[in-house]
Order: C-alpha cells, then sequence, then structure tokens
C-alpha cells in the first residue's frame, strides 16, 4: 500500500511537472487585432516569453538619428521600433529573429543595456524586431 502511495505521488509530481512546468517557449495563435499601445508600454525581450502571440514584424533602417551614440547606445532606433510595434497593439518586442529572416546581428545599447539585435543586409541596413502579445511571460 505504501509503495502504491509513493507511486502514485510521484507520478502525480511528473504530471505536474510536464504540464505545468514543461515545454519551451510557446506561440499562440492570435486572438485578433490588439488594440494599439504605447510606445513605453513595450517590454523588449530578447529570449522568446513563456506564452506570446505574433502580430508582425517591425523594422527601422539605419540612419540619420538611428544610430549608436558614442557610448554605443542606439535609443532612437529602440524607440522607433517599440513605437511600430505598438501601433500593432504590442506589449512586447522581440529581438531575437529567426535566422532565416535575417542576415546577421549586432550588439547595441539601449539606456546603457546591450541587446543582440537582428538586422537585413539591405541599403540602407535594416535592424528588425518582432511585435508580440505577451500572454505569459
Amino acid at each position: 500500500m505504501r509503495a502504491t502511495k509513493r507511486i502514485a505521488g510521484l507520478a502525480a509530481v511528473l504530471a505536474f511537472y510536464l504540464v505545468g512546468c514543461g515545454g519551451g517557449p510557446k506561440v499562440v495563435p492570435t486572438t485578433g487585432p490588439h488594440p494599439p499601445t504605447s510606445a513605453q508600454s513595450v517590454a523588449i525581450y530578447e529570449k522568446p516569453p513563456h506564452r506570446y502571440e505574433r502580430l508582425g514584424e517591425v523594422s527601422e533602417p539605419v540612419g540619420g538619428d538611428v544610430k549608436w551614440d558614442t557610448s554605443g547606445n542606439a535609443d532612437a532606433g529602440f524607440d522607433r521600433l517599440k513605437a511600430k510595434a505598438a501601433l500593432l497593439g504590442a506589449n512586447g518586442l522581440l529581438l531575437h529573429v529567426d535566422s532565416s529572416g535575417r542576415d546577421g546581428s549586432v550588439l547595441a545599447g539601449y539606456h546603457g543595456k546591450f541587446y543582440e539585435v537582428s538586422y537585413l543586409n539591405t541599403v540602407p541596413r535594416t535592424v528588425i524586431a518582432q511585435a508580440i502579445y505577451v500572454v505569459e511571460k
């Protein structure tokens, strides 16, 4: 009887782990259009959150105001990407873009924190990211 309870307990713990904690990030089907948000409410994600919707790719050509400053920050570029994501109803900006959708990546700072940002080798070079709606971090 005791062994049966232990096995049942272990099975319950294993099932909880596999269902509740198992698995990596998951793209979920979109629930439809999201109302625009504000750029300030768009969080930057280096890695995919646990569950999220893809709302679309956002991009920004590099040049003019969009460049690195003397500290390596590219605040204007990040602000523009966040604003474009906000127009799509995003609450997140995923910087990781699948390697098939980019030509490379570059390290750029945003208010002193540095991120790897994907780019396309176009003229002018263009940074790209994914506007997302985070369901679960």
